[in-house]
């Protein structure tokens, strides 16, 4: 995201460094995710950036304290905020993908356990083993 956005702005890694204050290497390491800004420094880094500084420190939340995020996020943040509206709906999609998959796979069971039951064997079992390492 900041390597992008940096690109997007036409800056250099020292240009950011400079108008942030923090040293060029300490910036790669954050574009390249190896380190992660103190959050007091996270809304000079974005303006720096030129992002939104609420988004950037929602997006450290976010990634680095998750946890915290249902203690201070409000019905009425999110209706303002389309940086914490597409997190909700990505979170929305990717919780509802995994409950169809694991509803999908105890259909499954159950329908091999039925088959194995009445002594018919399914000619997928192998396909299914394979790709899901048989860790049902």
């Amino acid at each position: 995201m900041l390597h992008d956005a940096r690109g997007l702005a036409g800056k250099t890694v020292a240009d950011i460094a400079a108008a942030c204050g923090l040293s060029p290497s300490y910036l790669t390491c954050i574009e390249q995710g190896k380190r992660s800004p103190i959050p007091d420094k996270v809304p000079m880094i974005a303006e720096a950036y030129g992002l939104n500084p609420d988004d950037a420190c929602w997006s450290w939340i976010i990634t680095f304290a998750p946890k915290m995020v249902r203690h201070l996020v409000t019905t009425s943040m999110i209706e303002c905020s389309p940086f914490l509206q597409a997190h909700y709906r990505r979170s929305y999609v990717e919780q509802q993908a995994q409950e169809h998959a694991e509803a999908f796979l105890r259909a499954a069971d159950r329908i091999r356990a039925k088959r194995a039951a009445a002594g018919l064997q399914d000619p997928l079992d192998h396909v299914l083993d394979e790709r899901h390492g048989d860790a049902r």
